[in-house]
């Protein structure tokens, strides 16, 4: 099912899908790195990380609209499912907010922990 056809939402007690041996154990982290970044070639973001639990954190690349963020990360972690492991979530690096305003309260934005 594509994720365009529509969300279902099932059994809330189901198990999460873990990755598989493959993603765990089959390669190194710096070629599963790269076999992210060939997947994800065409798309408009940059692989900056790939975790043992099928985490991937990418960062937008150019001028992406709210509007097209969401459909771009949802095909491209919709294409690393089906190529790689269906256990693959994408998140999204935060950005620095740029709003001055909100600067000057003092509020920061925890960055990406490296595990």
């Amino acid at each position: 099912m594509s994720i365009r056809e529509g969300i279902t939402i099932g059994d809330p007690w189901r198990e999460v899908p873990v990755p598989g041996r493959t993603w765990l154990h089959g390669v190194d982290k710096t070629i599963r790195l790269g076999a992210v970044r060939s997947i994800l070639a065409g798309v408009p973001v940059e692989v900056l990380d790939t975790r043992d639990d099928g985490t991937v954190l990418v960062a937008l690349t150019g001028d992406v609209t709210a509007s097209e963020r969401g459909t771009i990360l949802m095909d491209a972690e919709e294409e690393l499912k089906r190529a790689l492991d269906p256990a693959i979530t994408i998140y999204l690096q935060p950005r620095m907010d740029r709003n001055a305003l909100r600067n000057l309260r003092g509020v920061e934005v925890k960055e990406w922990r490296q595990e």
